[in-house]
């Protein structure tokens, strides 16, 4: 395939291919899978950006029961129409991967690591305890479901790890 690129686009390319010593046609499947992804696809499962102080602002306050109950609610309508939206199909690994390009495109970290049969998940959102609770309970829910195994979840202010 060919492209017509305006030259602005072609440098931003250039330089980006030099800067990670990869090829453009790789840079360019990123972003055409991303696109036609999870990123191209967000505003269609219901998904809006917001500021990070706002997101903490708006947990502020809420006791530990209230958040785990927002996560229960969460996990079990909006987050399957949000996966049928995203994924051609809802498994722990279709999940994993969405958690992933979530964490991707907000730039937060993410690390997965399978051990034999065991999958650790940690990202590090960093927008406080409760934002923590929440997503760590959401994930348990979910992936609880999916795989009818047992999740614990370490929640910080700064992160959550699951393990299943």
């Amino acid at each position: 395939m060919s492209f017509r690129l305006p030259e602005e686009i072609a440098d931003l390319l250039e330089t980006e291919s030099s800067t990670k010593n990869v090829n453009i046609s790789t840079i360019m499947a990123e972003i055409c899978g991303n696109y036609f992804g999870y990123e191209g696809n967000a505003g269609r499962a219901g998904l809006v950006a917001f500021p990070r102080p706002l997101l903490m602002r708006l947990m502020e306050g809420y006791p530990e029961e209230k958040v785990i109950a927002m996560a229960d609610t969460m996990s079990k309508d909006v987050t399957v129409d949000i996966m049928a939206v995203l994924q051609n199909e809802f498994t722990v690994d279709s999940f994993i991967e969405f958690v992933q390009a979530w964490t991707h495109a907000s730039r937060i970290p993410f690390r997965r690591q399978l051990k034999g049969s065991l999958n650790t998940v940690v990202i590090q959102p960093e927008l406080g305890r409760n934002w923590s609770l929440y997503l760590g309970h959401l994930f348990k829910n979910v992936i609880e479901e999916i795989t009818e195994k047992k999740v614990a979840i370490n929640v910080t202010d700064k992160s959550v790890r699951f393990m299943f």
